[in-house]
């Protein structure tokens, strides 16, 4: 009797004593993967566990008793004399597993800093000179008469605004960069490790960037330049609104607006952007062939969707403030 009272009490109390051990081991960068004993693995006192140390090959496990599979874990600090976590973002949220070991990438204290001083200056030069390479050709096409004034403008704006956002993002970008490395298996830091050594970084900072803020000076080829305007201004003014003759560019920019507003059913985001911007265009082109009431109406969808944008986190209160001084001109 006494025995089964036991089994009874050990199969009701086993989920208690449940226990999730987590393996992991700690590597230097850029080493071929050497391992790195003497790290000292602590996890917040919340979670009840013992502080732990990688061993002669880099290997360690932590044990949780009030832990399952899938649960994230908060806090979690790796610490050895004289070197720095690289891959930060691992520990600041700690997803636990039995399938994978956690890896825990270290470099010699400065190796770091040394390569975003480094990357802060390569990625400095490359937005400095896209912004440089797009107003020349914006320039060009305005020289050419491909461009009018009031679109120069537009785009000038575009690419003002390209880089002062690019310029926000400098030291969190050059800090990416600085810590990726052949040792780091995460999707994303391969992504980024393949385009550094391609020299890519315009592909770099894409894979960092907000997904739907594709460069400006491409934005214009698709809007402008695969659909140049060819009738002259006073010609499109005096016409009537006939949408089967209306010029090539205004035809081909309606149909792509209407485009991206079905494509805004899978990515609200990304395609919500792009809607925005080709309003707002279109509102300028309007604009300057001065049918207002057509631009006031594209101006208004524009900065309805800029709005919209703006409430699910996104920072467009300068278009916001544009398009509602260009309604007030209007």
């Amino acid at each position: 009797m006494n025995r089964h009272l036991i089994l009874l009490l050990a199969l009701f109390a086993s989920p208690l004593f449940a226990q999730v051990t987590q393996y992991g081991r700690v590597v230097e960068m850029n080493t071929g993967g050497r391992s790195l004993p003497e790290v000292t693995i602590t996890i917040p006192s919340v979670h009840d566990c013992q502080p732990t140390c990688s061993d002669s090959r880099g290997r360690f496990r932590v044990c949780f008793a009030e832990h399952q599979q899938g649960d994230v874990i908060h806090g979690v600090r790796a610490k050895k004399c004289g070197y720095e976590v690289v891959n930060i973002h691992v520990l600041r949220d700690w997803t636990l597993t039995t399938k994978d070991t956690l890896r825990i990438i270290m470099a010699p204290e400065g190796k770091v800093k040394e390569a975003k001083a480094r990357y802060y200056d390569l990625v400095e030069h490359a937005v400095v000179a896209r912004y440089d390479s797009t107003m020349a050709f914006l320039k060009s096409q305005h020289e050419q008469r491909q461009l009018s004034e009031a679109e120069l403008a537009f785009w000038k704006d575009e690419a003002e605004y390209e880089l002062e956002n690019a310029y926000r993002r400098l030291d969190a970008w050059a800090d990416c960069m600085a810590r990726v490395c052949d040792d780091d298996r995460e999707e994303l830091s391969v992504s980024l490790n393949e385009r550094l050594k391609a020299d890519d970084l315009e592909g770099a900072m894409a894979l960092l960037g907000d997904r739907g803020e594709e460069p400006v000076l491409t934005t214009y080829q698709s809007y402008s330049v695969a659909f140049p305007i060819v009738n002259r201004e006073e010609v499109v003014s005096a016409m009537e609104m006939d949408w089967e003759s209306m010029p090539d560019s205004l035809a081909a920019n309606m149909k792509l607006m209407q485009v991206y507003s079905k494509m805004m059913e899978n990515d609200f985001a990304v395609s919500g952007l792009k809607y925005a911007r080709a309003c707002a265009y279109l509102g300028v082109l309007y604009k300057d062939m001065r049918l207002y009431a057509q631009a006031a109406s594209y101006f208004t969808k524009a900065k309805t969707m800029f709005v919209a944008l703006n409430e699910m986190g996104g920072d467009y209160t300068r278009q916001i403030e544009k398009l509602d001084a260009w309604i007030r001109e209007l």
